[in-house]
């Protein structure tokens, strides 16, 4: 089961800056040791599912299941104001097969819709 992993208030996403965050997959799930996994996500409009950016993801240690997510300033200032949603997924190397590991809203904030 995915990671309810909302990104507002506080950890809003300010348009036109570098963000990132990391998240430790293996304590939360105790699933995923990473090696040889793939991992994606991307950030899309909740009212048309339109995808307006696509998380830079980097495995950070795999026996650990540390994975850190950013986006460039360039990313951030495309993003619009309307109601955002993310979704993560791990890729197992034996099946490929994409497993849901986060998700939820992001609040973008800043600049001139």
């Amino acid at each position: 089961m995915a990671g309810l992993y909302s990104i507002t208030g506080l950890s809003a996403i300010e348009r036109g800056s570098c963000y990132s965050f990391t998240a430790d997959i293996n304590y939360s799930t105790g699933e995923y040791p990473l090696s040889g996994y793939l991992v994606s996500g991307y950030i899309n409009r909740k009212w048309d599912k339109t995808i307006e950016a696509n998380w830079t993801t980097e495995i950070l240690n795999t026996a650990s299941g540390i994975i850190q997510f950013s986006l460039t300033a360039d990313q951030t200032s495309q993003l619009s104001l309307s109601p955002l949603e993310h979704e993560i997924y791990l890729y197992p190397p034996a099946s490929g097969c994409p497993v849901r590991i986060l998700y939820g809203d992001i609040i973008t904030i800043g600049g001139l819709e």
